[in-house]
Formats: C-alpha cells, structure tokens, sequence
C-alpha cells in the first residue's frame, strides 16, 4: 500500500491520482436535507458492518477502502448518490447507470432519497462491493470463500 505524503490516503499503486487535502465529513452535507444525512448514516452503517474499512472524505464525494476504494457517496441537496463496485452486472432498477471498466469491474450508480433505500439486497450487494475492496473477489469467482 502507498500512502501520499501530503494528504495520508492510502491507494494499492503508488501516485494514484486523488483529491489531495483534508476535507471534513460534515462540510458534505451543509444546505442538504436531512433525510440525506440519514440515508448517507444508514449506507455508512452497512458498510462498516462489513469489516474493516477506512471513510475518507474527499473534495467531492466521501469513498469507502478496504484495500482498494469499493464505494462512494455524494451527498446531494435531496438524495444522495453513490457507486458500488462489483464484479458482475446487477440488474436492479435502484441502480440508474452502470459502467464496465476492464474485464470484471462493474460500477452501479444510484440515488437513495432516504434511509429506507438501503434495505437488506442492497445491503448484500454493499457486503459483496466490500469483499471485491479486500481483493478476495478473485475466489468468489473461482467459487471458494
């Protein structure tokens, strides 16, 4: 792991490029509605439960690392909005946009207008973005755990 010597972020390569600086959590949700907050706690709530996993407010959104970043959250005026990063395509009518990067990364863009979006799916799918953030994607694909 590379960590910048002006910020502290931690990246897998060395130099990877980044929002360098320190930036507050709370400046994220200044003029947001509440329901946003709530609905960005939840999300934060699923994640942690996961493992161990590092919350990094950035300039312009809020990422979630385990070893690699596997989600985001950028708060929003009445919504919040977001990505997960999988190794397949899910299909779901949460997820507005989803983009494929290389062979197996599939990012799943949503848009939560409060808390009660993160149910217990969407949750599995936050357990399954963490895994593929640990880099033990790899044996889920082989099919061991």
């Amino acid at each position: 792991m590379w960590r910048c010597p002006k910020c502290g972020a931690r990246f897998v390569t060395r130099n990877m490029p980044h929002s360098c600086g320190r930036f507050s959590l709370d400046d994220h949700f200044i003029g947001k509605a509440p329901t946003v907050r709530a609905a960005f706690d939840r999300l934060r709530q699923i994640v942690e439960r996961c493992g161990a996993v590092e919350m990094i407010p950035q300039k312009t959104r809020i990422v979630f690392l385990a070893r690699m970043r596997f989600a985001a959250a950028m708060p929003r005026r009445n919504w919040l909005e977001g990505h997960l990063n999988l190794a397949r395509r899910v299909d779901d009518v949460r997820f507005f946009k989803v983009v494929r990067y290389g062979a197996n990364t599939y990012t799943h863009s949503f848009r939560a207008p409060d808390a009660s979006f993160f149910d217990a799916p969407f949750a599995a799918l936050v357990r399954e973005s963490y895994i593929r953030g640990c880099q033990k994607h790899h044996r889920l694909e082989r099919g061991s755990t």
